[in-house]
């Protein structure tokens, strides 16, 4: 049987079919799977020139625009199928083997790109393999590697790998040597090439067990960037299996004796080769339920104490090296000056001949090589990790009970929550949580009394658990972790035991009353009404704190934006006229004009300052406010109107300080051009204290220093 996996790279390509049927008659291919057909519409009259003529069968799963697309084709006589099953990134044939005795199952598969769909795709071909019975194959274009050393000149990526590892293993698939070329997939981009391993074939162990001899080999690359797959199984038969023998078996005790009855009681009528194969048959057979005797039988008393002392002895003569050891080198180090080398070497040598693991036996065949037994000690004890339910059922949060509950938890404008006015009538005590819901109090136990909450060992116990009214008579039942015994344990517990005493008890089915309605009746629209009934908050503005501008422009440019500057609003007259001096400054420096001196003017009389006016000390026109200084008065638009010139922006609209902060984000610009833009605005609008100090001298004058805006 002989199967045959390429990446076609569109079925509908000039030379492919010819390709494709050379191969198929060359290796006596019995079926082929055909990944990225790049085709909506697979027509019969299409696969005969792939096939060679008729007697086909085929299935098809249809591309998505000009990606994708999965084709099988196979030999009635071959496989009788019965099952098929389609997805977008896989093709399932089921079905029996021409024999009729034989199921296999043939997946062809072509993974998608991102790491997210592929992790969903191994999810699913896990859930198909492990609903299904029978053999598999699986192969395909996986666009996954196992390896780093599978890619050349292309970046690796270790999180896609270990899926795809993991995938494997979960799946219990094994994979032949490939033979031929060490990469089924190689493109130059920009005159370089890159090569991958990303066509893989995977058997199941069964499979893989009963064909021992069979081989993947990569077919040399014709008409696509990647290489045809065959994958061979031979039937082999090397007539019956030798059995190992050890000569240490001859001195161990019932070995001879085994041996000798085997001979002795041995007769036979049949030819002498048939009748030696059906002796040493026997004898092998004899001699494993001899071995598994010995290995596995209880010790006697002499056996024990024999193999005691035989371990305290070895014990004891490897304390005895190890002192020599020490000693040798202590010696050393005195009189050679060494660094204690070979001890140290000596003792981690001494530890890994201990730990080492030379051979592994793994579904009844010994491993050798290191990489493997890593691989199948890793899959052991992740096993006694790993859940016995291998799939999950999803509980899909989708719809509004989890915002009901987070509104319900949230707390409106008075500091209460939605849940705090629900309110339990105990009837039973069957249906209301002791003391998570609010049945006693208008809230839960667990708020009014922490300290008990916190030694209680059943958080989620009903009110009829602990709760107990036998002819009138309130009996608790407690279950605490620990007995209360402090101070304020005591005190709550008394607190809440006279509470549960005076409650009015009225027995019946438990009830909920809305207290936030007379008549205890909810509805939707009294909830809605109550949690817009309080004061409506306006929207607070967030600063983006990220800018190319020192940190005391960007504090000074917050506190603008929340009016939180030192105007005539703070009782410090110096850091109020300081405000004011470098509105006037950068005026000055920028008109390269002499103004006045002026003095800040703004609501310090609403602290109880008294001023000689509050009107803007710049315009003398209208009340000095933040917003004012920044955008509304005539020397503010010039400044901004000038800045609008040498940055070539559109004309500038700002009405508060935010307008300006906010500027830079409606601009069509790139996110450095934004920066560069935010860094400027933030640095012309507030510079700082340190920039007015340096022109305050000078500020009836013309500035020593001028400001490049």
């Amino acid at each position: 049987m002989n199967f045959l996996s390429i990446n076609i790279r569109g079925i509908g390509s000039r030379g492919k079919p010819g390709w494709v049927n050379k191969l198929k008659s060359e290796f006596g291919v019995s079926f082929i799977g055909l990944q990225e057909t790049m085709s909506s519409n697979v027509s019969p009259g299409m696969i005969v020139s792939y096939w060679g003529g008729l007697g086909f069968e085929y299935e098809s799963v249809n591309s998505e625009g000009n990606s994708g697309g999965i084709l099988s084709v196979w030999d009635p006589k071959f496989l009788l199928k019965d099952t098929v099953m389609k997805d977008s990134n896989f093709l399932l044939v089921s079905g029996l083997l021409g024999d009729g005795n034989s199921r296999i199952n043939i997946m062809n598969v072509y993974a998608p790109q991102s790491n997210n769909d592929k992790r969903n795709l191994w999810d699913k071909i896990i859930r198909v393999i492990q609903a299904g019975r029978g053999w598999w194959i699986i192969f395909g274009d996986f666009n996954a590697v196992r390896e780093p050393d599978e890619r050349k000149n292309s970046v690796f990526d270790p999180g896609c790998a270990r899926d795809f590892n993991d995938f494997v293993e979960e799946a219990g698939l094994r994979e032949f040597d490939l033979k031929g070329l060490k990469y089924t997939y190689l493109v130059n981009r920009c005159g370089e090439f890159k090569m991958s391993r990303i066509d893989r074939v995977f058997v199941c162990d069964n499979i893989f067990n009963k064909w021992s001899n069979a081989y993947v080999r990569a077919l040399r690359r014709e008409l696509s960037d990647h290489t045809p797959l065959l994958l061979s199984l031979v039937d082999t038969n090397f007539g019956p299996k030798p059995f190992r023998w050890f000569d240490s078996w001859l001195e161990r005790p019932g070995c001879v004796e085994v041996i000798n009855s085997v001979m002795d009681g041995w007769i036979y009528d049949d030819p002498p080769e048939l009748s030696l194969i059906q002796k040493l048959k026997m004898l092998r057979d004899k001699l494993k339920v001899w071995k598994v005797l010995m290995e596995q039988q209880e010790l006697e008393e002499a056996d024990f104490w024999v193999w005691s002392e035989c371990t305290k002895c070895l014990q004891e003569i490897e304390f005895y090296r190890s002192r020599d050891f020490r000693q040798k080198s202590r010696v050393k180090w005195a009189s050679l000056g060494d660094e204690n080398s070979s001890y140290f070497h000596n003792v981690v040598k001494g530890r890994q001949a201990r730990n080492a693991i030379p051979s592994l036996e793994v579904r009844g065949e010994w491993i050798s090589e290191p990489a493997i037994i890593k691989r199948e000690v890793l899959r052991f004890f992740r096993n006694h990790f790993k859940e016995a339910l291998p799939v999950r059922p999803n509980i899909l949060c989708t719809g509004c009970w989890r915002q009901i509950v987070k509104t319900g938890e949230k707390r409106i404008w008075n500091g209460n929550t939605l849940n705090s006015y629900f309110v339990g009538i105990v009837g039973d005590g069957s249906s209301i949580n002791f003391w998570t819901d609010s049945w006693l109090h208008n809230e839960p136990l667990r708020f009014a009394y922490p300290n008990l909450f916190r030694i209680e060992r059943k958080k989620w116990a009903t009110v009829s658990e602990r709760l107990l009214v036998v002819n009138d008579e309130k009996i608790m039942n407690w279950h605490w972790t620990t007995a209360p015994s402090s101070a304020v344990q005591v005190t709550e517990l008394f607190s809440l035991l006279s509470d549960i005493y005076d409650y009015d008890w009225k027995g019946g089915s438990d009830e909920w009353k809305w207290t936030a309605d007379d008549e205890g009746v909810f509805s939707v629209k009294q909830a809605k009404v109550l949690m817009s009934s309080g004061p409506v908050q306006q929207n607070i503005w967030c600063m983006n704190w990220k800018g190319w501008a020192p940190l005391k422009c960007k504090v000074m440019a917050w506190r603008a934006a929340i009016n939180r500057l030192p105007t005539k609003l703070s009782l410090n007259w110096s850091n109020a006229e300081s405000l004011c001096r470098m509105i006037r400054v950068i005026f000055a420096a920028t008109t390269k004009k002499q103004h006045r001196t002026y003095l800040p003017a703004s609501e310090l009389v609403k602290r109880g300052v008294p001023l000689p006016n509050d009107t803007c000390d710049l315009c003398s026109n209208n009340e000095e406010t933040t917003s004012h200084l920044f955008t509304g008065c005539m020397f503010a638009a010039e400044i901004w109107s000038r800045m609008e010139t040498w940055c070539r922006l559109s004309p500038i609209f700002a009405f508060e300080v935010v307008d300006l902060l906010t500027l830079a984000d409606v601009q069509q610009l790139s996110k450095t051009n934004k920066h560069i833009l935010k860094g400027i605005l933030i640095t012309a609008l507030l510079y700082g204290m340190k920039g007015t100090i340096e022109f305050s001298k000078t500020i009836d004058g013309e500035p020593s220093k001028s400001w490049n805006l």
